[in-house]
């Protein structure tokens, strides 16, 4: 089946992969028409080798349409090119010419280019980056604390693990631990992916995986679907009563087959979910808190410290709703020293100013945890309470801007 999707339609396993698929328009108009433009304008001028580099440039172009991986390459060709082509017009030796002469006035305009692209970058990468926790340099460890609980606790067999955690844990556990899946995509084959990705939602299908391989256990990194209501997977595990949920940090979470448990501590009270979303532990019911306070307190003494901002945020949430406001304000200062370009100890911390009727401070908390989540297009708000805080608190120009947008909602 080759026709004009020359690569992406070669197996069909490509379906379920995003690098595979094509990017969101506005990106590819904001960073890849660029290229476009550079490649195709010094071909226009020059025309040096003009089928050669046409051909060139409209195979990697095409590509470039057809899925995200496919764009360095197109870049790549571009840029060239663009070196190719002017390197051999006596127009532009010329200007390069005029340039060094020019010296310092081309270094000035050539900065704020340099500045202008940097800026854009920083701006779509770094919201992101916070907003999933990976903001900072270092080594990006997700599975670091999953792995190391299986060797601590030398659980061993059949393991399950979603596409996301495959490859990290094939390059820690080799040739010992045998993954389910990595990112070999080809390899696996369509009916195995398929049946994999569903079971992700569907109960009966994880069964029919679970006879066929007999499992033991299953690492599932969680972090990676964040905006999803419905974790994939962890929905899964949640309703099937031989599985028990037994190590869980930020990221990821590890279920043993309670029939080899080996008398690991069950958590009955915590999810991924709470983990993710820590302020929804004010909807836990008061007969619970206690023994959701045993939970977090043992998984941050399970988890590295890279990987329990959440949990300690979820530490504090339960410290708020026991009333104790001074305990859970001390680790929210500590996690905004940590990490003081994250939202989530921000928005708590608004709440905590609610409870304590300080509203304007309340209400000024919010805004800041909207920028820091990334604007109102990420962080969705009540306007209407938010409104109502500013016109408690005597701001009455920010109460009427808020109550409009509340209309506008």
């Amino acid at each position: 089946e080759l026709g004009f999707k020359i690569l992406p339609s070669w197996n069909k396993t490509v379906d379920f992969i995003h690098e595979w698929t094509p990017r969101d328009l506005n990106m590819y108009i904001k960073w890849i028409i660029p290229c476009w433009i550079f490649g195709l304008g010094s071909l226009i001028l020059v025309r040096r080798s003009i089928i050669f580099s046409s051909i060139l440039l409209l195979i990697f172009g095409f590509l470039s349409f057809q899925a995200i991986r496919h764009e360095p390459f197109f870049v790549i060709t571009a840029l060239f090119l663009t070196s190719y082509q002017i390197s051999y017009s006596e127009k532009f030796k010329d200007i390069f010419s005029s340039m060094e002469r020019r010296i310092w006035p081309c270094a000035l305009y050539l900065s704020i280019i340099f500045l202008i692209v940097f800026c854009a970058a920083h701006s779509d990468k770094f919201i992101n980056s916070i907003r999933l926790g990976r903001d900072g340099y270092g080594a990006y460890e997700p599975l670091a604390g999953s792995y190391e609980f299986l060797e601590n606790e030398n659980i061993e067999g059949n393991m399950f693990n979603n596409y996301e955690a495959g490859s990290y844990l094939l390059f820690k556990g080799y040739p010992n631990r045998k993954v389910f899946v990595d990112g070999r995509n080809i390899e696996y084959g369509y009916s195995f992916l398929k049946d994999l990705f569903a079971s992700g939602s569907d109960f009966n299908i994880f069964r029919k995986l679970e006879k066929k391989y007999n499992f033991t256990h299953a690492v599932i990194q969680f972090d990676y679907y964040k905006e999803l209501e419905n974790l994939p997977y962890i929905s899964v595990f949640e309703t099937m009563p031989n599985w028990d949920l037994v190590y869980i940090d930020d990221y990821s979470a590890v279920y043993s087959n309670n029939t080899s448990n080996n008398n690991l501590f069950v958590y009955k009270v915590i999810t991924p979910n709470l983990v993710l979303f820590p302020t929804r532990i004010l909807q836990i019911p008061s007969s619970l808190l206690n023994q959701l306070n045993k939970e977090i307190d043992y998984a941050l003494g399970q988890s590295p410290d890279f990987s329990n901002f959440r949990l300690r945020l979820a530490k504090a949430s339960l410290f708020f709703v026991n009333g104790d406001l001074k305990s859970s304000e001390s680790i929210i200062n500590n996690l905004r020293e940590k990490e003081p370009n994250r939202f989530e100890p921000v928005n708590l911390l608004a709440m905590i100013r609610t409870d304590q009727e300080k509203y304007l401070e309340a209400g000024e908390l919010f805004e800041m945890a909207i920028k820091l989540g990334g604007g109102e297009d990420f962080i969705s708000m009540d306007y209407d309470f938010l409104s109502s805080l500013f016109d408690k608190g005597g701001d009455g120009g920010k109460a009427m801007y808020y109550q409009r947008k509340a209309v506008g909602q």
